[in-house]
């Protein structure tokens, strides 16, 4: 069709896929996996940049491109769950604010 070959995508680790970014070979890899991107879900670690630089790649850029996702299953055999957004976002709050006082953080 066009000159580009398709892109090829691999499931893998945080620390794998940037191994892979970094050309580094894993000692669970029987062949050397490399890749242009890879998507992690934490940040570098210092070491990981540095065993970037020691193999010649020296511009590594960090995309923040989302957040992190939270999924509600549940079987079909109980029905849909009764739970407004407001229910959720307590569940999942670090702190629940306080109704008679909402100015005022805990």
């Amino acid at each position: 069709m066009g000159l580009l070959k398709s892109p090829a995508f691999t499931v893998a680790s945080s620390t794998e896929a940037i191994a892979m970014l970094c050309h580094v070979r894993t000692s669970t890899a029987s062949e050397p996996a490399y890749a242009d991107i890879a998507g992690a879900s934490r940040r570098m670690l210092p070491a990981e940049l540095e065993a970037c630089r020691t193999r010649g790649i020296l511009h590594v850029a960090e995309l923040h491109s989302g957040y992190e996702t939270v999924v509600l299953a549940r079987s079909k055999l109980y029905g849909a769950p009764k739970l407004s957004a407001r229910d959720i976002f307590l569940a999942l709050a670090a702190v629940v604010p306080d109704p008679a006082r909402p100015w005022m953080p805990d």
